[in-house]
């Protein structure tokens, strides 16, 4: 974010999985910690 705008992370390309183990997660924006889903598994941004 060198823009220094709000909700703006990046951008991870489609090969970038293959390539690098990666993932955007969803976050609590006040304490910054992930967000994890009833299977206790933290919660994968949508592309």
């Amino acid at each position: 974010n060198i823009d220094n705008r709000v909700g703006a992370v990046g951008f991870v390309p489609r090969f970038g999985d293959a390539l690098y183990r990666v993932a955007l997660l969803r976050i609590d924006d006040e304490t910054g910690i992930p967000l994890r889903g009833p299977d206790g598994l933290c919660i994968r941004c949508k592309p």
